[in-house]
């Protein structure tokens, strides 16, 4: 067969996916690993904020992940990081690293309303109203033992990019050092126009995951495989118990770390002469360990998973986050502005005035999805750093 042949019929032709299972011989694919990560090597802690007291029919608890807070430095600018639809703020993971690297500042991701490990008593009213003053919540309990509040930039990715949009607008007098919003591929008639098409997509997606390995491999959303080991799970619950798919990350890891520290207890006061008797227990701690991480993956195996957040339950509130997005985007009372894209064809006529006027930076990124900062976190904190440096909002590392 000749060569031009040859490349027509593998043109023609679907790309082969290639085997996960792995085999022998010189045709095997090494096995993809698809095991969850825990946060902690992303965030430095996470913290629940509790906001109302008993008597108040709207208590709730809201996880935030931190970053950076450790050394108690208040000038350092404040991120506050709000996720799309159906994520948690484990989205955010990959780029807080990326970006604590290249300037100084702290960070904090939110697990919205009926979202990752956030319990509250009404987890589907989404309507703007609330998660506007969920966020100004959040943000009060997180500055309450503050002198002097920082300098704080609103960061959104889809539903959350519009939500930060509406926060600038609607919580002046609780965040009142407000300098700076990005806004993450969300435009107003993008946002609008696919809205038609929201509800089938949602019914074309898994119902459920027999683990969270298989979750992890499929993640539709999500093009890169170390962003979904971790974000994956906070978008997740035990189909029996309801409880977060992140806690059982946690607790498989904490039984690593826990038996770890048992064996290091042990050695530290042992005598020369029983060494090698701890160490044959030791061997036996070690495979009891590893007998109950199996169980912990057996046990999720047969359960299953769904999602945290039925979505199409949410339906009533999408018009409410997009409609008239974009001139409440370029009205916003803050300074500074940046729109990062993943295609320039999202750009409507307001914003493209708009962009020409100066009133706000614009960004393209090419070969990425809708989940930008998690397939090419990078690149993402690049433009965010050099965003917070040009307008003197951080400092460079």
């Amino acid at each position: 067969m000749s060569d031009i042949r040859i490349n027509l019929l593998r043109k023609s032709l679907p790309p082969l996916r290639p085997s996960l299972k792995s085999g022998r011989g010189p045709r095997s694919v090494r096995t993809r690993d698809f095991a969850p990560v825990p946060y902690s090597l992303y965030f430095d802690e996470f913290k629940d904020f509790e906001i109302g007291d008993d008597c108040d029919r709207n208590r709730a608890s809201f996880r935030v992940y931190l970053s950076g807070f450790g050394d108690d430095d208040s000038s350092k600018p404040l991120l506050l990081l709000l996720h799309g639809g159906g994520y948690s703020g484990l989205t955010w993971c990959l780029f807080a690293k990326e970006l604590r690297q290249l300037c100084h500042c702290r960070l904090a991701a939110i697990d919205l309303r009926g979202h990752g490990n956030t319990v509250t008593d009404d987890d589907y009213d989404l309507s703007v109203a609330t998660l506007c003053r969920d966020v100004g919540n959040v943000f009060r309990k997180l500055t309450e033992n503050e002198t002097d509040v920082p300098p704080v930039i609103l960061v959104g990715h889809s539903m959350g990019g519009a939500l930060a949009v509406h926060c600038a607008n609607n919580l002046q007098q609780q965040i009142t050092t407000l300098v700076g919003l990005v806004v993450i591929d969300v435009v107003e008639g993008t946002a609008m126009e696919a809205l038609k098409g929201m509800q089938s997509v949602l019914r074309n997606r898994p119902k459920s995951f027999r683990s969270l390995e298989s979750a992890i491999e499929w993640c539709g959303m999500t093009r890169n495989l170390d962003a979904a080991k971790v974000s994956m799970p906070g978008q997740l619950k035990n189909a029996e118990t309801d409880k977060p798919a992140t806690e059982y990350v946690h607790e498989s890891i904490n039984t690593d770390s826990n038996e770890r520290s048992e064996i290091g207890k042990r050695h530290s006061t042992l005598d020369a002469n029983k060494i090698l008797e701890e160490e044959n227990e030791e061997e036996t701690s070690e495979h009891d360990a590893k007998q109950i991480r199996n169980e912990i993956k057996d046990e999720t195996k047969k359960q299953g998973y769904v999602w945290r957040i039925d979505l199409e339950k949410t339906e009533p509130y999408w018009t409410s986050w997009f409609e008239g997005l974009s001139e409440l985007f370029l009205n916003a009372p803050v300074e500074s502005k940046l729109l990062i894209l993943a295609g320039v064809d999202r750009l409507d006529r307001a914003l493209m005035i708009g962009v020409m006027q100066g009133k706000f930076q614009s960004e393209v990124l090419p070969r990425v999805g809708h989940a930008i900062h998690e397939d090419d976190p990078t690149k993402v904190a690049e433009l965010i750093s050099h965003f917070l440096i040009y307008h003197r909002i951080a400092q460079p590392l």
